[in-house]
């Protein structure tokens, strides 16, 4: 019996925690969303630097890809959005338990 590819139907851990740390680190201002100027830094700090990644990458083209990110319109990215768009073959209910599963627990006593 063959097994049924899954690629982009499963969200590990590991690749979890990858993508948190990526959102994480546009954060900047750690508001828990990416507007669409820290998403154009993000391309600025990876190797290469204005060599790199942000040369290529036109300012109108992220501003599309940002904007098909943004899935409610509403300006800023989440870390559900970011999900979604990474995994389009997950529906909003599994990539929901899989954050509810992945996320780190905060006490609330502390």
């Amino acid at each position: 019996m063959r097994r049924k590819a899954t690629k982009g139907k499963i969200i590990t851990q590991k690749e979890f925690e990858i993508l948190r740390n990526i959102f994480a680190d546009q954060d900047t201002d750690e508001s828990g969303v990416v507007d669409f100027q820290e998403f154009l830094r993000a391309f600025e700090v990876y190797p290469g630097g204005h060599n790199g990644p942000a040369s290529i990458l036109r300012r109108d083209t992220a501003a599309c890809v940002f904007s098909q990110m943004d899935a409610n319109n509403d300006g800023v990215m989440t870390f559900r959005e970011l999900l979604m768009a990474y995994y389009p073959r997950c529906d909003a209910e599994y990539v929901d338990r899989i954050m509810s599963m992945y996320e780190p627990k905060t006490d609330a006593a502390t």
